[in-house]
């Protein structure tokens, strides 16, 4: 009976606990959010920045997030050989890019800045010419005459001796080419008075030499012997002047004072370039081609390349330039 009388309690109490409401627990107070504030208005909308607001914290249990106090492992960089073919090709595609853009512009002239157009705006006032530049003065125009003609620009030179009045000028330059552009224009008498007129007016040198090549070419040896002798008469002489003057007596004839000349050069140790053609002369005078031939080999190392050519056309010299000996000489030299 006692048994049956606990299990009976046992099973009430069972049943007590099941009909009987379950207590609630306490809910644990979650942390209130705060919610951001709202934005700033402006005048013109709303602000799409918000200055006030905390920036968002990573949280530690995100992978991304490291820990700034280990150190990262060391990073590793190689370079591929596979890309080196590559960037050679690169280096030499860009250098033929360059040159074929420059070619293209030499080829095709591209503008310069000095060839761009110029605009002017117009502004009321009076019209501002430009002042005119100066005017050459004789001298300069003299100067830049002789170079025309040295260049071949003899016309040029006709035109711009033209501009100066040889009177006034008195430069025995000017005189002397006014007279070799007329002796280049087959105008000799012309020339003959031209360098007359020079020397009366202020003589010299290179006047006296023109003359005498005239009075030469002429015919008239003992004029052109006497102007030769002017020219040569203040020293130092030129070795155009000298040469000139030696072969003029050989073509006169008159080879026994050319060699007394010669000698009397030699013995006091003169500049060979001075009177090495008139030796030349001497020895073509006497059929002595070969060392004619040597003579006129040193004389083109020694003498001035314009007075070499010069003298070649010399008649003591040119009438034999037939001989074997010296034809390399003047197919080489001579001035058409």
């Amino acid at each position: 009976m006692r048994h049956q009388t606990g299990s009976s309690a046992t099973d009430s109490s069972q049943q007590q606990e099941k009909e009987s409401p379950e207590t609630p627990l306490p809910e644990e107070p979650k942390p209130e959010v705060e919610a951001p504030p709202d934005p700033p208005k402006s005048r013109f909308g709303e602000c799409l920045t918000f200055p006030s607001a905390a920036p968002p914290r990573p949280e530690k249990t995100d992978p991304l997030v490291q820990d700034l106090a280990v150190a990262a492992p060391p990073v590793s960089f190689f370079k591929d050989p596979r890309y080196r073919n590559e960037r050679l090709i690169l280096v030499v595609a860009s250098e033929f890019i360059f040159l074929a853009l420059a070619v293209i512009a030499v080829l095709f002239g591209l503008p310069r800045y000095d060839d761009s157009p110029v605009y002017y705006a117009a502004v009321p006032g009076p019209i501002a010419t430009p002042a005119e530049p100066p005017s050459d003065t004789p001298d300069k125009i003299i100067r830049d005459a002789i170079l025309a003609f040295k260049s071949g620009e003899k016309d040029r030179a006709g035109q711009l001796l033209a501009r100066v009045d040889l009177a006034k000028a008195a430069s025995p330059p000017a005189w002397e080419l006014a007279g070799m552009l007329k002796a280049a224009a087959g105008d000799s008498a012309a020339a003959m008075e031209i360098y007359s007129r020079g020397i009366a007016s202020n003589p010299s040198e290179g006047l006296y030499y023109r003359r005498a090549i005239l009075h030469r070419d002429a015919g008239e040896f003992d004029l052109a012997l006497d102007d030769m002798d002017r020219a040569t008469a203040r020293p130092p002489v030129h070795a155009l002047l000298s040469n000139e003057r030696l072969l003029l007596l050989i073509q006169m004839g008159r080879q026994d004072q050319a060699r007394a000349e010669l000698q009397s050069l030699n013995a006091r140790k003169a500049d060979s370039a001075g009177w090495i053609f008139g030796l030349c002369g001497m020895a073509l005078d006497n059929g002595e081609y070969a060392e004619a031939s040597r003579l006129l080999a040193a004389a083109k190392l020694s003498a001035d390349p314009a007075v070499f050519q010069q003298i070649l056309k010399n008649p003591a010299l040119s009438r034999h330039q037939a001989r074997p000996e010296l034809m390399p000489f003047y197919f080489s030299n001579l001035s058409p």
